[in-house]
């Protein structure tokens, strides 16, 4: 009975799993006979209905339940020799794909005289022998997010690990997804994509863009930039700086030396973060990543043929890009677009668009004293009507 109850202690212990949605969150922790999980030199541990965590070695990996030292006592233990390694995760469900994100090891130097040191993903840990110690060394790499595997090093001597904790999440995996600028997509949070195929075009020159993922410059193509929205002052203009890492969600400006047809970006594996595109607002200037097809652009700003400009009633934007909302702009305002110098973009850098033109009628000191184009029983004095000065007698 005793035994029975110690069966479901651990149980309860060494699995737990909150779902959220099509999402899931667990963590194993392993110690005590469970480490007896030998598989062709690998220890494996299976979770039912998840898959195996697996810890791997250049040599063999060995359990023993023994004595580890001339002042320890008996220990269930993972014997790890001197070298490198990993530990990563296998899905039973091949729509699935698990996410590592914390990997920790406890336990001693093996010999009685021992010091070793267990490294995992960078973080290095001194780890001496089995003495007096009550709690054993650990080892612990934290926000990993990673797909492949965490790396273990074991230096100065074998080591003897008493205990295997993983915590780690489950997403739904897709072998392939095309991401198309003419339709309305849809992707659930905590999305795994074997391969994301860009469905759109980019003319050569400036264009924008907004992406559900994360991705680097140098995965658009040769030669392209990338730059974000930094600052904006309606007397200079827009100010934009370059980037190499896009993160999911954010609007940004991107330069193409020549035209990039649809399909011919392809990105390899990675997270989907949802459709959720963000915004980046500076002084009332506001820029917005759009994944809508279709949507009206008419009131708003965006780039075309290499400049600024506001929408008309018929103009649109396709998914996949950005604009630029700019609410009650002053007379006079200026939407030039200073984008960062660099080489690759000579003569470009600094892209002009006409000054915005609001209707009606203002003063010298910008304030709107007639909503409409009309100077007609106004005061005498010098008014400003679509950007031009216009003296009233």
């Amino acid at each position: 009975m005793r035994r029975l109850v110690y069966f479901f202690v651990c149980v309860l212990m060494t699995i737990s799993v909150a779902a959220q949605g099509t999402r899931q969150s667990g963590s194993i922790n392993v110690s005590e006979a469970d480490l007896n999980r030998i598989k062709e030199g690998k220890f494996v541990y299976e979770v039912e209905g998840v898959g195996q965590f697996i810890l791997s070695m250049d040599q063999n990996v060995s359990y023993e339940y023994s004595k580890p030292s001339i002042w320890g006592k008996k220990r269930h233990r993972l014997v790890l020799q001197k070298g490198n390694g990993s530990v990563y995760a296998e899905s039973s469900d091949p729509s699935k794909k698990i996410q590592i994100n914390r990997v920790s090891l406890s336990g001693y130097a093996y010999g009685s005289f021992d010091v070793a040191s267990v490294t995992l993903n960078g973080n290095k840990q001194t780890w001496n022998t089995d003495g007096a110690l009550t709690n054993p060394y650990v080892t612990t790499a934290e926000n990993l997010k990673i797909w492949d595997a965490c790396s273990v090093n074991v230096g100065g001597s074998r080591v003897s690990v008493v205990g295997v904790q993983v915590d780690y999440t489950i997403y739904d995996n897709l072998d392939s997804w095309n991401i198309s600028d003419k339709e309305t997509f849809e992707v659930s949070p905590n999305t795994y994509a074997e391969e994301i195929i860009l469905d759109r075009t980019f003319a050569a020159g400036w264009n924008t863009i907004c992406l559900p993922f994360d991705c680097h410059v140098s995965e658009l193509g040769e030669g392209v930039l990338v730059q974000q929205f930094a600052a904006y002052d309606p007397e200079v203009g827009l100010s934009f700086s370059l980037v190499e890492q896009m993160s999911a969600n954010v609007p940004y400006v991107i330069y193409c030396p020549e035209e990039i047809p649809a399909q011919a970006i392809v990105f390899s594996g990675r997270e989907i973060y949802g459709a959720a595109p963000q915004s980046v607002s500076y002084n009332g200037m506001t820029f917005i990543g759009n994944y809508e097809p279709g949507f009206s652009m008419y009131g708003k700003y965006g780039v075309a043929q290499n400049k600024l400009l506001k929408g008309g009633p018929n103009a649109i934007l396709n998914g996949t890009r950005a604009y630029f909302e700019y609410v009650e702009p002053a007379a006079g305002a200026m939407l030039r677009i200073n984008y960062q110098p660099t080489n690759n973009t000579t003569g470009i850098e600094t892209v002009w668009s006409e000054k915005t033109v609001v209707p009606g009628v203002y003063n010298l000191q910008g304030a709107r004293v007639r909503t409409e184009n009309n100077v007609e029983g106004l005061p005498a004095g010098v008014y400003i009507v679509n950007g031009r000065k216009v003296v009233v007698k």
